[in-house]
């Protein structure tokens, strides 16, 4: 599914799932920042997910 958030510009984005915990990296060819907007191409399904910097997550 292809996402487009405004106002956005990522650097080192993941996708976490809120059901697991999992903490996953999105590829550089499944998302891109241009001008002020962040498209991705990640997959969902029907649980609640977040999209995040990783180093908001990671130490």
């Amino acid at each position: 599914m292809s996402i487009k958030l405004e106002n956005m510009n990522f650097k080192n984005p993941v996708w976490v799932d809120m059901m697991t915990g999992s903490i996953f990296e999105i590829p550089k060819s499944q998302w891109s920042n241009t001008g002020s907007s962040c498209t991705f191409d990640i997959p969902l399904y029907d649980s609640p997910v977040l999209l995040t910097e990783k180093k908001f997550l990671i130490r």
